[in-house]
Formats: C-alpha cells, structure tokens, sequence
C-alpha cells in the first residue's frame, strides 16, 4: 500500500474494494484522468510512463478509449488519501500564449523529471471550483496526490496545468511541497498571440475572461456594464492572471516560487534551462540541458509540431503589430488605467534570472 492511503476502510467500502483501491492507488500508472461533478467521481486510466511523457497534452485532445479505465467515487477517494501529508509536486504556472509546452518539453527526462502537460483533471476541478455548491466534496488534495506518484527512478514531476486552472493555484500551495514557478509573456506580446489564432484567439479571449470573472475580482475600474471587445476582454485576462500570480507569489516562501518572462527564455534557452533546473533542482546534466536547448525542441511549434523557431515567432509578431498599428497601443493603455497595479517593465516579483530586454511596447 502507497504511503499516504488510509489504513481504514471508508464506510460503505467492500473488503474488495479497498484492496481494488489500495492497489490502483499504489500504482502511478492509473492515471487520474477526469473529474465527473455529477457522478462525484474520478476517472483512471492506466498507461506506462513513456505515455504519459509522450503525450503533448493530457485533456480532452487526446484519445484514451483503448486504454484500461476504472471509476472511484470521490467521497472514497477522499477518505482513502485523508491522512496524507503535502507530498513533493512542482508546477509550471501560466498565463497561456507563454511558451509553457516548450519549457515543460525542454526539462522532460526519464529518470529526472516527469513532464505532464495540462491534465484534464485538473481544469474539471477548477470548473467544479466555481459552480459547486460543497467544494468539500471535490478531490483537490487526492488529485494532486495522485499526479506526483513517482515511477520508478523518476526524482521529480512537474505539472503544467491549463492556465484555466489558475484558481486551484492556493489548494496546490496547501496540498503540495514543491516549487512553482509562475511563466508569461508580457501584454503586447499576450494581446498579439491571441490575434494569431484569428477567431480562434477571440473564442478564447472570451472564455477565458469569463472565466477569470467568475473567479474574481472584477478589475477595480472596469463597469460592470462595460462592454468589451474581445482584445480588450484579453488584456483584462493577463491582466488578472498576473494579479493573481502576485498574490500567490506574496504569499508563498521565496525559496519556493519564482517568475520566468517567456522572451528570456526564446533569447537565452541555455540559461534559462540552467536557471530553471537549478530552481527545481531536477539535475538534468549539463548534457542535456545543451542538447535540449539547441535541439529539435527549439526549432519546432511546441503544439502544432511543426518547423518553428524564435525567429519565425519575432517576424509573425511584427507583422501582426504592424498591422493593428495604434490599435495596439491603446489597448495596453486602456488596459493599464483599468488596471493600474500591473507594473509595465517586470509585472511580477522574484524573476528567475534578470529580465534584461527591452520592451517593444
């Protein structure tokens, strides 16, 4: 039985069933997969480790019907793990549109560290967060449990969540006793990622916001009447994810949680990954981190896989803010007077390494 599972049996458990559990429980290959409000239960699935580092995402992109699945209620899962004490995790938290995927590729290496990329789990419980009458019924604490299982010579798994998920950031600080660190790109570049993807980018600008609202709080100044484009509900999203990261990050040791600005690590990947193995102290080897830094990772989109590299990305941005002009300005501008506590030059506290560029905007 994995340290950590209750020795009693939850009531209403069948001796079989509590060995059922106790066993997959036991096992990092039973993946928590999903979180089912309704039904109160978590969905397993069951893959080696190499899946799981293979997978590029871990939502509802990927396909797991052939794979293993069994059920376990909430409420039995919440009593098997009730004892358990804040186990080792870290997180690569994120504002989207950051280079979030790539970092968390650049540092995945069997026997190191275990990269799992934006589990679906995770976003279903932040979504429950916000509609769920009895939060004490939601599996925060098991769920994160569950995704540091080690597997075998494994020292270190670092989780990516969706940046939907940045409200369950305070229950990881409680649950957990590793190191965050807190990724994003600065507004102009956030605001041009989104009108990248075309309507895509709008979909999600409004999703996102809607989201974020729904976590509160409602930007100091902004009217409740207001109506917003979608660029500017998109400023206002960065805006209130880098407002919660302050928050987090004031209230966490500084030993624990750091900030990373996407643009040093385009410009410097072989510092940056030393930086940020030295922060989670993974010991990637010197050997890897130059490999990975000058490697295939860095010259292909980290979502689309496809031949991309930080050139490309600059010359796409400067068409693209070429093309809004001014329209671009003045939405960093709004954004700003609605939010005037967002510092514009380092946005957040504890950078990883010295932000030495020069804004484009």
């Amino acid at each position: 039985m994995a340290k950590g599972i209750a020795a009693h049996m939850p009531a209403g458990t069948s001796a079989d069933e509590f060995t059922a559990d106790a066993d997959m429980l036991a096992d990092p290959c039973w993946f928590p997969h999903a979180f089912d409000p309704g039904r109160r239960s978590v969905e397993f699935v069951f893959a080696e480790r190499s899946y799981w580092a293979e997978k590029r995402f871990l939502d509802i992109r990927w396909m797991r019907e052939r794979l293993p699945q069994r059920e376990m209620p909430a409420a039995r899962l919440n009593a098997a793990l009730a004892d358990s004490e804040p186990i080792p995790l870290n997180f690569i938290w994120h504002t989207s549109l950051c280079c979030s995927t790539l970092l968390a590729d650049l540092i995945e290496q069997a026997g190191c560290n275990l990269s799992l990329r934006e589990p679906q789990i995770l976003v279903e419980l932040a979504s429950a967060r916000r509609m769920v009458p009895r939060p004490a019924e939601i599996p925060y604490r098991p769920a994160f449990w569950l995704l540091a299982r080690r597997f075998g010579a494994d020292a270190h798994i670092t989780v990516k969540p969706s940046n939907f998920a940045n409200n369950l950031i305070g229950e990881a600080m409680a649950s957990t006793s590793g190191k965050m660190l807190f990724l994003y790109s600065d507004l102009p570049s956030f605001l041009v990622g989104v009108v990248r993807r075309g309507r895509e980018g709008e979909t999600y600008a409004r999703d996102l916001f809607s989201r974020l609202i729904a976590d509160g709080p409602v930007p100091g100044r902004l009217r409740q009447d207001t109506r917003l484009s979608a660029a500017k509900m998109a400023a206002l999203a960065w805006h209130m994810q880098l407002a919660a990261f302050r928050g987090n990050l004031d209230a966490m040791q500084p030993e624990l949680s750091a900030s990373l600005d996407c643009e040093t690590l385009l410009a410097q990947p072989e510092d940056i990954l030393r930086a940020v193995d030295r922060f989670f102290k993974l010991e990637l080897g010197e050997a890897h981190i130059e490999k990975a830094a000058k490697g295939p990772l860095m010259k292909r989109h980290a979502k689309e896989l496809r031949a991309y590299d930080a050139g490309q990305r600059h010359e796409e941005d400067a068409a693209i803010r070429a093309r809004l002009g001014s329209a671009l300005d003045d939405v960093v501008a709004w954004s700003h007077e609605i939010c005037p506590e967002t510092a514009r030059a380092v946005p957040l506290p504890r950078p990883l390494t010295p932000i030495e560029k020069v804004r484009r905007l």
